[in-house]
């Protein structure tokens, strides 16, 4: 991918800026009903997984950082509402899901306060807010953190192993007959699929990345430990660098993720 040097910033001006004004944003008192108060007792909890992609392929420029921020607003907010909700992020790269550099569950919680009288109610859902607001300061700030060295530790390599994401998924994600909200984002060109010259932007057509796929979930049925009961429904967010899918060529890449996910019952990917 070719970008001008003059546009070009590191992944961190992407994600850093983002974060601070979503966890910042989500401090605030949004009253009695507001939507920020998590009733923990009742409520069904989300489940997030972060995977950044350090492979030196991956450009990131302001045009990126524009059309991103709206979605990573949404994204990130609804990730941490209260006790038991989690986000868990790793790094995509040549061991993609040996260590995850963040693991977080949320333990703000809100007790039921239907019984409770007026002043009471207000305490509680006071007490709660204040918890959760100095979790997610805290999380903002181990973010940032991990965000900076991510950019300062980028690897030389050309290209990473994205198909182990799916491993990942299966060890983080609950059955889905929980009912929780799963989701997965991913910061990556998605050029990569596996580390050893599976480059996608050598599809032909859209047949071609359609069968590509159905023959890699094949694959990786033998070769990964997938349980399928726990990717269905998961909802995948990517976040393309602005240049990754401006060539007709390279858009084919979108025919072949949208075939691979749906191949565990995941949701089609919601591009950023």
């Amino acid at each position: 991918m070719n970008h001008l040097p003059n546009f070009r910033i590191s992944l961190v001006a992407l994600l850093v800026a983002p974060i601070f004004l979503i966890l910042t944003a989500c401090d605030g008192d949004e009253g009695e009903g507001g939507k920020d108060l998590k009733n923990s007792l009742s409520d069904r909890n989300t489940h997030t997984l972060i995977f950044i992609d350090k492979s030196a392929s991956v450009q990131v420029d302001e045009e990126t950082a524009h059309q991103q921020e709206s979605a990573l607003l949404k994204l990130l907010h609804e990730a941490v509402q209260g006790k038991g909700d989690r986000l868990d992020g790793y790094h995509i790269h040549s061991n993609t899901g040996d260590q995850p550099f963040k693991k977080h569950v949320c333990q703000a919680f809100l007790p039921d306060t239907a019984s409770m009288d007026h002043i009471s109610k207000l305490q509680a859902k006071q007490t709660f807010q204040g918890a959760l607001s100095n979790e997610r300061q805290t999380l903002k700030k181990e973010l940032t953190e991990v965000w900076k060295s991510s950019s300062e530790g980028r690897s030389v390599a050309q290209s990473t192993n994205i198909w182990p994401i799916l491993e990942v998924m299966t060890r983080f994600f609950p059955d889905s007959s929980s009912g929780d909200k799963c989701q997965v984002v991913i910061f990556s060109d998605m050029i990569h699929a596996d580390g050893k010259g599976t480059d996608l932007r050598k599809l032909k057509n859209r047949e071609d990345a359609e069968t590509a796929a159905r023959n890699h979930a094949q694959q990786l049925r033998q070769s990964l430990k997938i349980d399928e009961q726990r990717l269905h429904n998961v909802a995948v967010h990517i976040g393309f660098p602005s240049g990754a899918m401006e060539a007709s060529r390279n858009q084919l890449m979108k025919y072949y993720w949208e075939a691979l996910f749906n191949e565990f019952g995941m949701g089609s990917p919601i591009y950023f």
